[in-house]
């Protein structure tokens, strides 16, 4: 049986977390309260946030979420071929 490609697992994970990244942010500006409403349910009733990202907020965010991504999905795609083989 084949391993699992680390370089492809950790691009496939990025582009879905920035995908994600990005409808998250679109749904900040169109339903700015029901998502606000949603994080505070999500994270204990923590308020995180009082205004929306700004455009350099956004690409921050989103090379954040991408590297996390790459780095994740390689990382996984590593420990899934190791203990695979055993």
């Amino acid at each position: 049986m084949a391993g699992m490609d680390a370089k492809a697992a950790g691009v496939s994970l990025a582009g879905v977390l920035g995908g994600w990244y990005a409808i998250c942010s679109a749904a900040a500006y169109a339903f700015p309260d029901t998502l606000s409403a949603l994080g505070r349910g999500m994270f204990h009733g923590v308020v995180l946030a009082t205004q929306l990202p700004t455009a350099g907020g956004f690409a921050v965010g989103l090379v954040a979420w991408v590297a996390f991504g790459l780095v994740t999905g390689a990382a996984f795609a590593k420990i899934y071929n190791h203990l695979s083989r055993k």
